[in-house]
């Protein structure tokens, strides 16, 4: 049985891990929060947690969910969130059904959480949002396509207000990479930030202080992986910078932050 546990601070980044082929439990680690009890979990498993820290200083913690096809609730998958309220988990089920779930990640703003996870769907997946702000929005396609989208990262777009969502999809011969704007109910103009001709993916975004929208992501380049980055600022793309060089080895699984200087 995998499980989810909060340990004493000392780092807190959004992460996945690699498929395991035995039972392990995964461990995640907050910042700025002393050693929390372990989430109330029935006996099931839970893994790829995600963590957010609110406008309120609590953390948020989303996971996926597997149940048994003995289960009395359903089988497949479920999308779960809990919040710290400061004596005990505040847990609700994102997903509005069962189903088939990978990658959840979650943001916070100044208004509260978005919670983003894809949906496999036979050969195709897509990607589903829901917003939490006094309340679930209902649950959303932001980017609604034919085709199959993997690996969503999302963060808050600072003082302006919403979220950016970055991710790769299947453009018929490779994966691309994506970026655009949303909110619950909402999707702005979606961004084509990588179409090399071979394989773009694993996005990860983050927001600077003026409002540039950072992105980092793995390319196949000369037939090894590579670390690109590409800004946005005011709907203006800018070039795409090779941040690596790895010449004989693959440089895999980007992640990405600005500081107050950007």
């Amino acid at each position: 049985m995998h499980s989810v546990r909060l340990l004493p601070p000392v780092y807190a980044r959004p992460f996945r891990l690699p498929t395991a082929t035995a039972f392990f439990s995964l461990f995640l680690v907050v910042s700025s929060v002393s050693a929390l009890p372990s989430l109330p979990f029935p006996v099931r498993d839970d893994y790829e947690p995600a963590i957010a820290i609110d406008s309120s200083g609590a953390p948020w913690v989303v996971w996926v969910s597997s149940f048994a096809d003995t289960s009395t609730s359903g089988n497949g998958d479920a999308i779960h969130a809990a919040r710290w309220t400061g004596s005990g988990w505040d847990t609700a089920q994102v997903s509005e059904g069962r189903g088939r779930y990978l990658d959840p990640q979650i943001a916070a703003d100044a208004e509260g959480i978005l919670v983003s996870w894809v949906e496999l769907q036979g050969t195709n997946s897509e990607i589903k949002i829901r917003r939490f702000a006094n309340g679930w929005s209902d649950e959303t396609t932001p980017v609604p396509s034919p085709e199959a989208d993997f690996a969503p990262a999302v963060r808050s777009a600072g003082a302006a207000g919403g979220f950016w969502l970055a991710w790769q999809r299947w453009t018929g011969s490779s994966y691309d990479v994506f970026l655009a704007r949303v909110d619950a109910d909402t999707v702005a103009e979606e961004h084509l930030i990588a179409d090399s001709p071979a394989n773009d993916g694993e996005p990860d975004v983050a927001v600077a202080p003026n409002g540039t929208v950072w992105i980092a992501w793995e390319s196949i380049r000369n037939r090894h992986m590579e670390i690109c980055l590409r800004s946005l600022l005011s709907g203006i793309l800018g070039p795409s910078v090779r941040a690596t060089n790895s010449q004989m080895t693959w440089s895999r699984y980007p992640s990405i932050g600005v500081d107050p200087s950007g």
